[in-house]
């Protein structure tokens, strides 16, 4: 799990400085989106997990 956020945030790194540099071409958006919206599923399952954990 830590593997795949770490990679999903790689990714999204590079997308976001793409973007913000205007490189980020209209056929990429959606993939960014979906990268994003996969990260922060993940992230928050990740730190649910160790809320939990604390208990």
């Amino acid at each position: 799990m830590k593997e795949k956020l770490l990679d999903l945030k790689r990714q999204l790194m590079t997308f976001e400085w793409d973007k913000s540099h205007s490189q980020l071409n209209s056929g990429m958006e959606a993939r960014y989106i979906q990268v994003k919206a996969e990260f922060e599923s993940l992230n928050k399952k990740v730190e649910d997990l160790k809320a939990a954990a604390q208990l």
